[in-house]
């Protein structure tokens, strides 16, 4: 199952891999983890992200 969305490198990892090109065509295998948060202001909001700790190209 192939799955497109959008993720970002934060911290440390950010900093390690900040002169390297990625390429929006080319395919990549991410480890990471998933956040989710509950908040009320006057409505409930949700918020889920993903948190890349690794990126590799395949192939």
């Amino acid at each position: 199952m192939l799955f497109a969305f959008y993720g970002e490198l934060t911290g440390d990892a950010a900093s390690k891999n900040r002169d390297t090109q990625y390429y929006q065509q080319q395919p990549y295998m991410v480890k990471g983890f998933w956040r989710h948060r509950t908040w009320c202001e006057g409505n409930e909001r949700h918020e889920n992200s993903f948190y890349i700790t690794d990126i590799q190209t395949l192939g």
